[in-house]
């Protein structure tokens, strides 16, 4: 039975399916193939293509993060909610934290190793007071901090 995240092909027209050691790094979201033969595949990790008619996939230039942002969140000022997103080149251990103005945490949405991409984290600040958070996106030795607006 087919297992949701997993690339499988099949070589007798779909009667049978085979799991795919397709390269694909990341957990595996679409594929297609194109009328030129080529396979295409998204991943949490980027876009790849195949190297010939499906035998690997490489990731697509341009596909992946080359380097480690924190963006501003949005919106800003907010109430209650605002969007966290970041780009990590690499694979590691991330972290976010959402902390209040005297340095104290007020929340984590990320501590756990993910791979490298794109993530968008939405923090709910209904049970906490109006006033200016600072956000911090930490993996391995690259940090960023923000600073937002909670207005209610």
């Amino acid at each position: 039975m087919p297992t949701a995240g997993h690339l499988y092909r099949s070589t007798d027209n779909g009667a049978t399916w085979q799991e795919f050691d397709s390269g694909i790094t990341g957990t595996p979201r679409g594929a297609l193939i194109s009328p030129t033969g080529y396979g295409y595949a998204a991943s949490t990790s980027g876009f790849f293509r195949t190297t010939s008619l499906l035998t690997a996939l490489e990731p697509l230039p341009g596909s992946l993060p080359t380097g480690f942002e924190l963006a501003q969140n949005y919106p800003n000022p907010f109430n209650p909610a605002t969007n966290i997103g970041f780009r990590i080149a690499k694979a590691g251990f991330v972290s976010l934290k959402v902390y209040d103005v005297a340095g104290r945490e007020a929340a984590t949405l990320v501590a756990e190793n993910l791979a490298a991409g794109s993530y968008q984290y939405t923090w709910d600040a209904g049970s906490f007071a109006s006033g200016v958070y600072y956000y911090r996106l930490s993996a391995g030795p690259e940090v960023q901090t923000r600073k937002m607006l909670l207005v209610k």
